[in-house]
């Protein structure tokens, strides 16, 4: 499976509980908005709505993860044996089905987001011409269009502006327009056009679900009613002056997207019919909303807490050896299907001439299945259970096959066997075998500066960098490996293997980091006084040969040798946000030099003062350099 597939797999699954999601939570909201709005009130029947994003927002929240403590894989075999089979040619790639709906979900969202942004651009196109209209109090710009079947209207989600028909005053009394006018800047308050542009987003999201259109359309009717509410509480309007106007006003033949349009879809005779019924008292209002935020908070918490923890397994060492034992036969058998068929992996155990996986079974182990290139191990619920895996990763050029041992789902795999690492199901990489890091390490012990600087190319999750330093005689040497493997959401984890110097025995410390960001770690003991622990900074991004990511952490990334002091603090005082006064305060002929990597701005600025024997003075956004 490459690297497209598996996205396109997790892509998959991520997919299908956000569509079951959708699904249960629009379903909820068409339920409960009827059965609601006479209890709450139509005012508040919004904020419903906002229930459909939170959930979707829940259900990609899954619970923290255990902690992970795993060291890289670094068992090595090579299948030997036999005589080489010609190359066969490669078999012609097929188009996975989750990639070819993964290709047409976004082909549907991007179509329809061109359609939705055309339809935006038509209806702003017969505004052309509009004049603006001066009216008192206005909460956002008025306009009037040149058209009588343009509005009223309130037209997008950020720069809000009213637009009223070209006949408006003509249309309309005065008590009409007044209402008219209230109503529209209702909808302007209550931030409706924002609210319209995130439901039209989820609908070009969920373009292919009837449901997300037949939301989309009740939203629209709960606006409404919502500012006619409002407009009748805050302005105790004549109930049959309102009715008038909205049966004088014409429906718009333009769909408006980013705002709120009268349409022939808005259900007029639900709307007055609505005028009927009193206004709602305000400690009425005030309990409808905070049952209608209880009922959204419930289903939020709800959804998150369905959400599945990382399954994890916690079985013996006894277990994984057993497993990592019965794994020889059946290695050796994959390498000479492989090395005897043209160079291609067995599909499964009869392909390999394996016996069925439930009789490859032991005192822990209930069964060992090739599929997909991996060797698993499920272990005995008697036996803390989990799987371990062997990831085969052949190489036709050399003529070798290499394994990669991991778990999905055993946290301590690592303490339990060495060279094998906990990789989490969906981790990105996983499956591949082919993930490429490059890994900078710097290495110092006692508290000295670096005695080992190493810029390494990882070739895959399996590869490690080792090294033995001797520089404390007083301890047997530090001896270390140090790997990277991907992490879930962008990060990486390094794990490190390291042992001697003021270690009683072996640790294996990980650290989870960003890609580019430096890391530390840091270990070993105190002795009579003296510092004997290593240190060990670390940063590695993806690829060999690329360059080291730029991050801006806020802090000075610099190694330099020539440049003078007043050059140096020029810039560290730019990084800071400071303004240098009196920069010839400053020697700008002597050269200076210096390692500031991960140095806060304002530190490195104490540093050059001190390379020159002076000191910073910090005063509010200025910095000046006086004599020490």
């Amino acid at each position: 499976m490459n690297s497209l597939e598996a996205m396109a797999s997790t892509w998959m699954s991520h997919a299908a509980r956000m569509i079951w999601v959708f699904t249960l939570a629009v379903a909820l909201v068409l339920v409960l908005r009827r059965l609601l709005r006479r209890a709450c009130g139509a005012e508040a029947m919004p904020l419903l709505w906002s229930l459909v994003p939170l959930v979707l927002a829940a259900v990609q929240m899954p619970h923290p993860a255990v902690r992970v403590d795993a060291l890289p894989p670094v068992v090595v075999r090579i299948a030997g044996g036999g005589s080489w089979a010609p190359v066969a040619n490669a078999p012609a790639w097929t188009i996975p089905w989750p990639l070819l709906i993964m290709a047409g979900w976004l082909a549907g969202a991007v179509g329809v987001l061109l359609l939705i942004g055309m339809a935006q651009r038509r209806y702003l196109r017969r505004l052309a011409g509009a004049r603006t209209v001066d009216i008192a109090g206005a909460y956002c710009p008025v306009w009037q269009a040149t058209r009588s079947d343009l509005g009223p209207a309130v037209v997008g989600a950020l720069g809000v502006r009213i637009v009223l028909p070209a006949d408006f005053h003509a249309r309309y009394t005065p008590t009409e327009q007044a209402l008219i006018l209230a109503h529209e800047q209702a909808h302007a308050r209550r931030r409706d056009g924002l609210w319209r542009l995130l439901a039209q987003s989820l609908v070009t999201l969920f373009w292919f679900h009837p449901l997300a259109w037949v939301a989309l359309g009740c939203l629209c009717q709960d606006q409404e009613l919502a500012c006619d509410a409002a407009v009748l509480r805050a302005h105790g309007a004549p109930r049959r002056d309102y009715a008038n106007a909205m049966l004088k006003t014409q429906s718009s033949p333009l769909m408006l997207p980013v705002g709120c349009s009268w349409s022939a879809r808005h259900p007029l005779t639900e709307r007055v019919a609505m005028l009927k019924l009193p206004v709602l008292t305000p400690v009425r209002r005030l309990a409808g909303r905070a049952a209608l935020g209880a009922i959204v908070l419930a289903g939020s918490l709800a959804v998150y807490a369905a959400q599945p923890s990382p399954a994890t397994h916690h079985p013996s060492a006894e277990a994984v050896k057993e497993a990592l034992a019965l794994f020889d036969g059946a290695r050796t058998a994959v390498a000479d299907y492989w090395l005897h068929h043209g160079y291609e992996l067995p599909a499964d155990n009869a392909a390999a001439r394996l016996p069925d996986a439930s009789l490859i079974v032991g005192k822990d182990v209930e069964g060992v299945k090739f599929a997909d290139g991996r060797l698993a191990a499920t272990l005995r619920n008697s036996a803390g259970g989990g799987h371990v895996v062997l990831v085969a990763m052949p190489d036709a050029q050399h003529k070798t096959m290499r394994w990669r041992c991991e778990s999905p789902d055993v946290p301590e795999i690592a303490r339990l066997q060495d060279g094998c690492a906990h990789v989490p199901a969906g981790t990105p990489g996983d499956a591949s075998g082919n993930a490429a890091f490059t890994l900078d390490l710097a290495a110092s012990v006692g508290g000295e500066p670096p005695h080992l600087h190493s810029t390494t190319c990882l070739k895959d999750a399996g590869d490690a960098y080792r090294f033995v330093l001797t520089t404390d005689t007083t301890l047997p040497p530090w001896q270390g490996q140090v790997g990277v493997v991907p992490a879930p959401d962008g990060q990486l984890e390094i794990h490190a293997r390291l042992a001697g110097g003021s270690l009683d025995a072996p640790a294996t410390p990980i650290l989870r980091t960003r890609v580019g960001q430096k890391a530390a770690i840091q270990i070993g003991r105190v002795v009579a006084g003296a510092d004997h622990t290593l240190r060990l900074d670390l940063t590695a991004w993806p690829g060999c040969g690329t360059p080291r990511p730029i991050v801006d952490d806020g802090n000075v990334h610099a190694r330099f040798a020539g440049p003078s002091a007043r050059a140096m603090a020029s810039i560290f005082a730019e990084r800071a946000g400071l303004t240098l006064v009196d920069p010839a305060s400053l020697d700008d002929a002597l050269p200076v030099a210096g390692n500031f990597e991960g140095v806060p701005p304002r530190a490195a600025l104490q540093l050059i003062g001190n390379l020159v024997g002076m000191k910073p003075r910090f005063s509010g956004h200025t910095v000046r350099f006086v004599a020490q």
